[in-house]
């Protein structure tokens, strides 16, 4: 039982070691009366596939909303979830430019620290990214199972996307974009733009309408705005899967859209 669920875990993430796996097992398995006799417990599979199981990696292709080089250039933010049960202690990022070779960006990375923003990119290039959780003995865990790559093109002029310090122009009314990603999980940015300065308010709603959490409210100078909301409600507990809705009120106005979180 004990080589067919190594099967399994390996079958799910064929980078994972023979020391790896074991720690994934041992981990999971259940107290029994006979623990101390047997030593490990009692295997539970499904157990150990959880503890693999995390949200994928997210790329997304942004524009500062302060000026932190030329007006214009982007940055790429790269959110990932978090590993519930394995004994990790830090987080790394590996990094390749279109076919070129991987080369470790980021190390050491702590576990609170989920959200990471690469500012050397330029247009022209597509960006490929993995991200590992590390333990105490500098073994890695893709975070990513089957395909651990996550890539993100830049294309040529870049997307058209502003902000209020680009000197591009202000809406003519109120604005409210899709979300990006969607559906999602963890992270989901939303955009929205203001024609004057006014009092702003965007909200998170359940389908019944009910406030799950409010993003902003408060007084705000005319531009274009990017909130990033991380699926929790205003307890800090992630929301369940299913359809959301985000509504911003303006200028007497309202926009409502609908999203959606897979966890």
């Amino acid at each position: 039982m004990v080589a067919g669920a190594a099967a399994l875990l390996r079958s799910y993430i064929p980078d994972l070691g023979h020391a790896q796996i074991e720690e994934v097992i041992k981990e999971t398995a259940e107290t029994t009366a006979d623990t101390a006799r047997d030593g490990a417990g009692r295997l539970n599979v499904y157990h150990a596939l959880q503890a693999l199981f995390v949200p994928d990696v997210q790329l997304t292709l942004e524009e500062p909303l302060r000026k932190i080089s030329a007006p214009g250039d982007k940055f790429v933010r790269i959110t990932w979830g978090e590993y519930t049960t394995l004994t990790i202690t830090k987080y790394r990022i590996w990094k390749k430019v279109d076919s070129g070779s991987w080369s470790l960006w980021q190390d050491n990375i702590p576990l609170s620290q989920r959200n990471k923003v690469d500012t050397q990119v330029s247009p022209g290039h597509t960006y490929h990214y993995i991200v590992e959780g590390k333990d105490g003995n500098d073994a890695s865990y893709p975070i990513r199972g089957k395909s651990p790559s996550e890539s993100i093109e830049y294309p040529e002029g870049g997307p058209e996307r502003s902000s209020p310090t680009t000197g591009n122009e202000l809406p003519e009314e109120l604005e409210l974009r899709p979300n990006f990603h969607n559906p999602f999980n963890p992270f989901t940015q939303i955009r929205f733009g203001l024609p004057t300065s006014t009092r702003v308010r965007l909200q998170i709603m359940n389908i019944r309408g009910q406030v799950v959490r409010v993003l902003i409210d408060e007084e705000r100078p005319a531009g274009w705005y990017e909130v990033t909301w991380d699926g929790k409600n205003e307890s800090g507990i992630n929301v369940a899967s299913g359809i959301y809705l985000y509504m911003i009120e303006a200028d007497s106005k309202k926009i409502l859209k609908k999203m959606t979180i897979i966890r």
